[in-house]
């Protein structure tokens, strides 16, 4: 049995959702991604939660597909690739580089069958409800960016795997353009990764 949730953030026009479960978001004040899902997440009852943005479309097979790498008990985060409307990559596993502040997205198709990751994206991704909370959930001093690799990294600390499966496949409609406030959010971010992961050993 699937439960949804939508939970909004900002001053959103709630009668789009009519008729659907609400997390609503009383004071119409911006929180940011990790409260928002964290919000929603407190309410949730299943044994997995599935955190997918409002701009994210998964494929049919997508949710069974990485559900199936639950079946090796280890694993507590499952993410899927996901590709810009116009077919080109935008996640495909991740990297990060030696001596780089954040993780950065593969945009190749290296990966052929699931792979354990250090981090996968969390515009569409899977986790274990009693690990998500075992760990804290997000860190809510991120605004946005980086807090999906936080997690990520606290989850492998905790001895669990975090896998990538290209069989699960999906849409994100980012926008790809940068402004001063998404620059803005995106060197915050960085910085408070950085602080807590630089002396992190890469696996």
């Amino acid at each position: 049995v699937a439960e949804i949730l939508f939970a909004l953030d900002g001053n959103t026009d709630k009668t789009q959702f009519a008729g659907l479960s609400i997390v609503d978001n009383p004071d119409r004040v911006r929180h940011g991604f990790g409260k928002t899902c964290n919000r929603a997440a407190r309410l949730s009852r299943g044994k997995y939660l599935l955190f997918l943005n409002d701009d994210c479309y998964l494929d049919e097979w997508a949710v069974f597909n990485m559900l199936k790498c639950f079946q090796d008990p280890k694993v507590a985060v499952v993410g899927c690739k996901t590709r810009y409307p116009d077919g080109k990559l935008y996640f495909a596993g991740s990297h990060r580089p030696k001596g780089a502040i954040n993780y950065g997205h593969i945009q190749d198709h290296r990966y052929t069958s699931p792979v354990e990751q250090e981090f996968v994206n969390f515009a569409a991704a899977i986790v274990r409800r009693d690990v998500f909370f075992s760990v804290g959930g997000f860190d809510e001093r991120y605004d946005c960016y980086a807090e999906d690799a936080d997690l990520c990294l606290r989850v492998r600390k905790a001895g669990w795997k975090v896998m990538f499966t290209p069989d699960a496949t999906g849409i994100h409609d980012e926008s790809r353009t940068t402004s001063p406030t998404k620059t803005a959010m995106l060197n915050k971010a960085n910085e408070l990764f950085d602080k807590r992961w630089r002396e992190h050993q890469l696996a």
